[in-house]
């Protein structure tokens, strides 16, 4: 069967034709960037870092400072919050709370280990952390970018001056405009005067800048190592007075911030919480001295004013989980849909999460009774946001 035979080498060649058109056809794709970003760009960042492994130009790609900024992720999206539980001169532990919806998640660390040297986090803008070494001995102090999704740092350059001390270091990143950081440093200039010099780092430059003319606080108790990165601006309230600043990284010019009603008059300072979350500045403070009657206010985006938005009253949920005693607050989130917002607190061997509409606590994380002695030097707590973001 003579014709059998053609069409069967026929077939043969159409199929190895085929087979190889194919094969060009992917190769065409793997070389032509534009389709391979369209796809890649959808992929959840937990996948991305594995198939940076897959070639030298998916590496290269990935890897690009432009390419962090078009992937399809939500800057706001918590995926956990670490916290320091020790407070001396050595490398601090963090615990991890793990708020991922999907699957659980190892802790990104546990102790800062990519550099050798004792360091610590400063505090936290979406993705990147802010960290410094501890001082040791006659050795200088250092100051860290970090990523702990890509495991990348940077190290930043001495400052122009050591003569003056430094008050504070803000980190300033929003990746939705740009892929540039900026980190603000405060140092003191002229106390007497309620002066302060400001430096400013930009990971676009790599250098340090000072600021022409010195910040002049309206009052001396401006509480500078509570920096907030919001609204393009470090804002830092007042413990006592009317009135807070702000200071805008772009402009560079400085701005007073109104300060929210005082419930109560007390020796005690102004804040029992101060953060952002979602595009919104939050701060809790108490209705009452030794109450855990608290109001949340919410400051409006032209910093016209602080409004009331949620009352928390935990005392007579404390007895429901045999709690004694101040809960320091860890983090206030608020959630795509408002009623799904919530508030973080900590507790001798737990955390709680308070829900705000339906005004109750449930136990979100269960240290052990090992532990519970461990969070009476409680200090700060840090968001850990995935993030490709160059550093």
């Amino acid at each position: 069967m003579p014709s059998t035979g053609k069409r069967t080498r026929r077939s043969r060649r159409n199929l190895t034709a085929t087979s190889s058109q194919s094969s060009n056809s992917a190769e065409t794709i793997g070389r032509n960037e534009d389709p391979l970003l369209l796809i890649l760009i959808l992929l959840p960042i937990k996948s991305l870092l594995k198939f940076k492994c897959v070639s030298k130009q998916w590496l290269s790609l990935i890897s690009n400072p432009d390419f962090s900024r078009r992937i399809k992720t939500d800057i706001y999206s918590v995926s956990g919050i670490f916290f320091r539980r020790n407070c001396g001169n050595a490398n601090s532990a963090y615990d991890f709370i793990d708020l991922s919806p999907a699957t659980s998640q190892h802790p990104p660390f546990r102790t800062l280990s990519f550099v050798n040297d004792a360091i610590k986090i400063l505090e936290s803008c979406h993705g990147l952390l802010l960290c410094r070494s501890f001082l040791s001995g006659n050795r200088k102090i250092n100051y860290y970018v970090y990523n702990p999704t890509t495991k990348q740092y940077t190290v930043f350059p001495p400052l122009q001056d050591d003569s003056t001390s430094v008050v504070s270091m803000n980190l300033a990143f929003d990746p939705s405009k740009s892929p540039e950081y900026k980190v603000i440093c405060v140092r003191n200039y002229d106390l007497s005067r309620n002066q302060y010099k400001i430096e400013i780092y930009s990971s676009k430059k790599g250098i340090w800048r000072d600021v022409n003319d010195p910040l002049t606080a309206p009052n001396g108790d401006v509480l500078f190592n509570k920096g907030v990165f919001w609204n393009a601006r470090i804002n830092w309230i007042s413990e006592w007075e009317d009135k807070g600043l702000c200071f805008d990284v772009y402009t560079e010019r400085f701005g007073e911030m109104p300060m929210p009603p005082r419930p109560y008059e007390s020796e005690d300072g102004r804040g029992r919480y101060f953060g952002e979350s979602r595009g919104h500045l939050h701060i809790v403070e108490s209705f009452a001295i030794d109450s855990w009657d608290l109001a949340v206010y919410e400051m409006e985006s032209d910093y016209s004013r602080w409004f009331f938005k949620y009352r928390v009253k935990i005392d007579y949920n404390k007895r429901d989980f045999g709690i004694k005693g101040e809960l320091p607050i860890l983090s206030i989130f608020r959630e795509e849909r408002e009623e799904d917002s919530y508030m973080l607190l900590i507790a001798p061997g737990q955390t709680l999460c308070y829900h705000f509409k339906e005004n109750c606590f449930y136990k979100l994380y269960n240290f052990g009774t090992d532990k519970v002695r461990q969070y009476g030097n409680y200090h700060l707590s840090f968001r850990y946001i995935q993030s490709l973001a160059c550093v």
